[in-house]
């Protein structure tokens, strides 16, 4: 009797195993008729074995398996319902052992709170972020994760696509090493400049002052061979301290420690000094310096040195590339305009530019005629300098240049009303 209980006891537990099965069986193969279903990982002889239901026929099915990026549906827990090949192979595991994984378990821990932020808004719009993975290996991988929400009526709430960022960050970190290697090549360059700058100024400046005093004959007296030497020798030695000026100024502004020392400054007084000084250069080639400005002063907080240097240039160009004619500096100021504008022009009705070769004027040690025998002297730094120098300013040079006509070199600063400009 005991036996026969015993017996009955059990065919009552199986049956009602085989209908908890039955149930499950009729639920999923429900869920298959809704679509609700993307994949079945079925246990067999030989190990889980993944099996898609739609099918490797069908286009978009071959599209996801195919891509060079990972794919996955995840529930709105974070389920992962289905992924293609890719997504489990940057896993590093089978894709029967992926689908059913909860995401969440394949993110370094610091970042699992951004994904499940992500994972929230992903089911309403759609939202990206760069995170770190690690692979069943233990390696972490930099991936971009998109989240998409999917209109479905089923488990599946978010499309996921991730992308690899490993060969980018590769070359992300290249780029910035090789930056790195150029801005040290490009500050050991301006040291070695500023300070070859001030071992040749030393001696330079000896030379021109000794110059200077034996041009002043408080030596004793010279003849018109020696005077016109001593001034080939004075004259070239102001060049050469001129260009060592520039490079040195070239070399603090590249590096950044060119100090400027705004103040106001009236536009007629710099004007004034410039013309002064390069007037006997132009009545040498028996060219007309005018000056062009209102009688009201111009006045704006700038550094001065920097507008002369800039102004200097424009001009000393200008009349070194004219022969005939004059060379005019026009200032105006133009109210009409907010904020009002200062511009200073200057004017020469030299040889002009051809307009393929305009495109090289602010090159650095670039010259329109870079042959060795060219008309004109000169290193090609000054309108390279002028315009670095403008930029400190927060102002720009413009030009118009007719080929055999002559050329307009404009200077443009944004400036305060004179009574305004307050240091």
């Amino acid at each position: 009797m005991n036996l026969a209980n015993t017996t009955r006891k059990q065919l009552l537990t199986e049956v009602e195993a085989l209908r908890d099965r039955l149930t499950e069986t009729e639920e999923t193969l429900e869920a298959i008729r809704n679509g609700d279903v993307d994949a079945l990982v079925v246990a067999g002889p030989h190990g889980n074995q993944l099996y898609t239901l739609t099918g490797a026929a069908d286009p978009y099915r071959v599209l996801v398996e195919e891509m060079n990026q990972g794919a996955a549906t995840l529930s709105a827990e974070g389920v992962i319902l289905y992924c293609n090949r890719y997504f489990a192979k940057l896993l590093q595991l089978p894709q029967e052992s992926v689908i059913g994984s909860e995401l969440h378990s394949f993110i370094i821990p610091a970042e699992r709170n951004v994904l499940a932020g992500l994972l929230q808004t992903g089911q309403s719009s759609r939202t990206a972020a760069e995170i770190t993975v690690q692979t069943a290996h233990a390696a972490l991988v930099p991936v971009e994760v998109e989240f998409n929400p999917l209109p479905l009526d089923s488990p599946a709430k978010v499309c996921l696509v991730v992308t690899d960022l490993t060969e980018r960050k590769k070359t992300e970190e290249a780029l910035q090493e090789r930056t790195r290697h150029v801005e040290e090549a490009n500050r050991l360059k301006s040291q070695f400049l500023t300070n070859m700058s001030h071992e040749l100024r030393t001696p330079l400046n000896a030379v021109i002052g000794f110059t200077g005093t034996l041009l002043m004959r408080l030596p004793g007296p010279l003849n018109n061979d020696q005077e016109r030497q001593l001034r080939i020798i004075q004259s070239s030695g102001k060049h050469l301290l001129s260009l060592l000026n520039d490079i040195l100024d070239l070399a603090k502004i590249e590096s950044g420690n060119l100090k400027l020392r705004m103040e106001p400054v009236i536009c007629q007084s710099v004007i004034g000094e410039i013309a002064t000084s390069l007037r006997p250069l132009a009545e040498r080639k028996a060219l007309t310096l005018a000056v062009q400005q209102p009688a009201r002063d111009v006045v704006i907080n700038t550094d001065r040195r920097a507008l002369s240097q800039i102004l200097l240039n424009l001009t000393n160009n200008a009349i070194k590339f004219t022969e005939q004619g004059s060379v005019t500096i026009d200032l105006r100021q133009r109210e009409d305009h907010s904020p009002t504008l200062i511009e200073i022009a200057v004017i020469d009705t030299g040889v002009g530019i051809k307009s393929e070769d305009q495109k090289k004027l602010f090159q650095v040690f670039m010259q329109v005629d870079a042959s060795t025998t060219r008309p004109y002297e000169g290193t090609g730094l000054g309108l390279h300098l002028s315009q670095k120098l403008a930029f400190l300013l927060d102002a720009k040079i413009d030009f118009q240049s007719n080929f055999g006509q002559g050329s307009t070199f404009k200077l443009v600063l944004r400036a305060k009303p004179a009574s305004l400009a307050n240091p």
